[in-house]
């Protein structure tokens, strides 16, 4: 399995709202930021680098609160 990440985006409303997105290799707890940054009340933060996840890989989105609408557009991929 394959899933290729094409982009992923974070709407805040109600308030700032601080968000970064973390990827666990293989899921053994050793985490690599992928992005952090603040996004202003009314606007969108768009990440559109890809990304590609093996099977085991977990992707970990965060924000601040529940100030961040998310939304993670991929192709997933299996040739079983």
């Amino acid at each position: 399995v394959i899933i290729t990440v094409l982009s992923i985006t974070c709407t805040a409303f109600n308030a700032q709202s601080s968000v970064y997105g973390v990827i666990d290799w293989q899921g053994g707890g050793t985490d690599v930021t992928v992005f952090r940054t603040s996004v202003p009340v009314d606007s969108t933060f768009i990440f559109n680098d890809r990304i590609v996840l093996r099977e085991g890989d977990i992707l970990k989105l965060y924000n601040n609160g529940n100030n961040c609408d998310w939304t993670v557009s991929f192709i997933y991929q299996d040739w079983t």
